[in-house]
């Protein structure tokens, strides 16, 4: 019932700050939901997938299945070219997930080593048909275990686990992560389903 008025900017403490506050602390204490559906997102498929991703990634990303790996990607220099998560689905099925302000560059990283190297592995731009809703916080499994039959138990469902789960009418890859510092799903709904799942 308010307008959005940001005021006069300055180094001071903005007139937005007790609502960021709020928000800072329902996610501390509570749990938020986040729509992050801008991030970019990559299917990588092929028989030299997992080697080819393991090649150009700083961290082991061709580890056990359904397994999220936090890495960067660097060139012959050692320089930086992306920083991203890669999640193995199965031996010739990967995850990519990397910021929107990085997503061509991503892309067109992964196609020039690939076609360097011979490879058998192909990289799916599959961004748009993809939304992605971040469920975060100390009561976030909580909430989703109110909307799935699947169990989200520590022994179940441990850090870096991904996997297919129902909610509503929907099948979601959930991937237990978070950059918070507090328990964290991040949720992979097919785009003509997300607005349900928004929903419940």
């Amino acid at each position: 019932g308010k307008t959005p008025d940001p005021g006069k900017l300055s180094w001071g403490k903005q007139p937005w700050f007790p609502i960021w506050a709020e928000e800072h602390k329902a996610t501390r204490e509570g749990v938020i939901l986040m729509d992050m559906s801008f991030m970019a997102k990559f299917l990588v498929q092929g028989r030299d997938a997992g080697r080819m991703l393991n090649w150009i990634s700083a961290n082991n990303v061709d580890g056990d299945p359904n397994t999220i790996t936090y890495t960067q990607w660097l060139d012959k220099r050692g320089l930086l070219q992306a920083d991203l998560t890669v999640t193995k689905l199965d031996d010739e099925k990967y995850w990519v997930v990397a910021s929107d302000t990085a997503h061509r560059h991503v892309h067109t990283w992964m196609q020039r080593v690939f076609e360097s190297e011979n490879a058998h592995a192909f990289a799916t731009d599959v961004t748009s048909g993809w939304a992605q809703i971040n469920v975060q916080g100390p009561r976030s499994r909580e909430l989703m275990q109110s909307l799935t039959s699947v169990d989200l138990s520590n022994e179940a469902f441990p850090f870096r686990h991904a996997k297919e789960i129902d909610i509503g009418f929907a099948r979601v890859l959930c991937v237990r992560i978070t950059y918070l510092g507090e328990l964290g799903y991040e949720l992979y709904i097919p785009s003509e389903q997300a607005l349900h799942v928004y929903d419940r």
